[in-house]
Parts: C-alpha cells; structure tokens; sequence
C-alpha cells in the first residue's frame, strides 16, 4: 500500500519540487490520506491541502436540500479550486465510495451539481482539460464498496480482497510498481503510434451480448491514453489503473445499439444491464434493468448530452 501511494503521488500526480498538492479522500480512508500526505512531502511538495469526502454526508444533503441547491457552486468552492488550480498545483482525486449510497435519491440533484461544478469551476476544470494542471485518480475499498463486490466474505476479507484486487489492476502488487508503470506505457505509445497510422473513418462494434454500433470518427482525429503531459511538459498519469486508449468521434455519426457487459456506478447509484440505440449521433431510445431513471438524468442533462464525446479500445 505505500508502493501504491508512492506510485499515485511520483507517478500519477507527478509531483514536483515546491508544488501545492490537493487531495481528495474518502474519510473512511484516512489512514490511505496520511501516507499520500507524507510521500507528497517526501516528492518535495511545497504545502499539501487535504480534502474529505463522505457518503453518508453526501446523502443527507442530497435527502434535505432543493434541487436548485445544486444548480450553483458556492462562491467559497469556486474560489477554493480555481485560485488552486491557478496556482499551479497537482490534483490527486482518491475514489471509493458506496456504489449505492444514494439509491432513493433523485438523481437530477447530484447529476445538477456535477453540471454546475463543471460549468462554474471553470479555472479548474479547463486547467485539467487543457494541460495546465497534472491529476490522477487512483481506487481504495471502503466498507460498502467490498461487501457489493464480496458479498459472500466477513467485512474485513471483503476488504483485504479488495485491496488485493485494486492493488493487482493497479500494477502496484510487486516490488516495483514504478518500472511496472513504464513498461505499461511503453505498450500505450506503441499502440496509439499503431492506432494514429490508420486514421479510420469509423469504428465497428460487435458483440454477442447484442452490440452492433458503428461510429464515425473525426477527420485527423488523435487516439491518447496512458501518460498525459502538461503544457510544461511534465508526464503524469490520469488514471491509475487504466487499460484503455481513446479518442473523440465524431458526435454527428453514431448508429446502432450499444448494451452494457458490467453495471455503471454513477454519483452513488447503480446501473444495471442498460442499453442505448443511437441515430445520427443521438440516443433515441434506451433502457436499464436497475436505475433507468438515473440513465435518463445522464442523457437529459443538457442539450448534448445525448451524444458521445469519447469512445475507448480496452
């Protein structure tokens, strides 16, 4: 586990000397946040701020609060990211929460709030988008996330398996994770280098789960994945584990069905066994087994949302 914070703070954030830190934990994880915190300053951070998240405090505010709430982001919370993110500093987002922490809830309110934080944290969000600012996001197990996964084991085997699991996708079981995370990427350039030559004008999919989607792709469109640079050209890692390189089709041309192999975790509610059929780019028609009015709050959340603004080879 401290190879895994050492990798997520070196590799993931890419930290630097004298650079301002942000990390955002769950609570149940505290101790996971005091061995970032340390290998943070060890990489030479100039201050870290810590940041906490909970799922049972996100629920009640969600059960007591207007939806209207969440249609703006407090001035305190604006001014607390984008002045960050101004600043020059590295995000480093820790994610594990109840996948089912916020079944009953409406989901247009946490779905409103996501809109509004991407809307109104704007130094923020385009400082990540656009290279300014490094960031990674890497797993831990809570409680309620292991017994989902491991229903059948005591809480506490739910969890060590889970950190087993999260450690081994996350290159981090070994004695070297950090040379692990080169040779990874290693196979990402040689894959995108590959994926780029062909410059496709669409892609096919097909699958026996009843997926038969064809999508169009942009003309000199850029496949990425692995590494990321910032405009000052320090390399980090997004995501920590990742498998998958990805692009930006063209949003115009999307036709055929698409169905679900694993369910979706969105902001603390379940997605299960959901297809979409799309037309000329947009979702047309679409159905879940578990939370379909959480997939319509994803799709109606403005204008274009209903079309696709990335697509992945695993």
């Amino acid at each position: 586990i401290d190879n895994y914070a050492r990798l997520a703070v070196t590799k993931g954030a890419a930290v630097q000397p004298g650079q301002e830190v942000v990390i955002t934990c769950p609570v149940e994880q505290a101790d996971f946040m005091r061995r970032l915190v340390r290998c943070a300053y060890e990489a030479g951070a100039g201050h870290v701020t810590t940041l906490w998240s909970d799922s049972d405090l996100a629920r009640l505010e969600y059960q007591y609060m207007d939806v209207d709430y969440f249609k703006t982001v407090p001035a305190w919370k604006r001014d607390q990211l984008n002045s960050l993110a101004d600043e020059g500093a590295t995000f480093l987002h820790v994610s594990g929460s109840d996948p089912n922490a916020l079944k009953g809830i409406d989901p247009v309110k946490p779905t409103t709030r996501s809109h509004a934080m991407n809307a109104q944290c704007n130094v923020y969000r385009e400082g990540m988008d656009f290279g300014k600012n490094a960031w990674t996001i890497v797993g831990v197990p809570v409680e309620a996330w292991a017994k989902e996964v491991f229903p059948e084991a005591e809480t506490h085997e739910a969890m060590y398996r889970l950190w087993e699991a999260i450690l081994a996708t996350s290159r981090a079981d070994g004695p070297d994770p950090q040379a692990e995370w080169e040779r990874h990427n290693a196979t990402f350039e040689k894959n995108k280098r590959l994926l780029n030559g062909y410059a496709f004008d669409r892609l096919r999919y097909r699958s026996s789960n009843g997926t038969d989607f064809e999508l169009g792709m942009n003309p000199g469109h850029i496949w990425e994945g692995g590494a990321a640079r910032t405009v000052e050209g320090i390399v980090f890692f997004p995501n920590i584990p990742t498998e998958e390189v990805f692009t930006s089709p063209d949003c115009m041309r999307a036709d055929g069905i698409v169905h679900s192999v694993y369910p979706l975790v969105h902001v603390g509610h379940i997605i299960r066994d959901f297809w979409l059929r799309f037309e000329e780019g947009r979702v047309v028609e679409y159905d879940a087994a578990e939370g379909r009015d959480v997939l319509e709050s994803i799709i109606n959340t403005d204008e274009r949302a209903c079309r696709l603004g990335e697509c992945a080879l695993v």
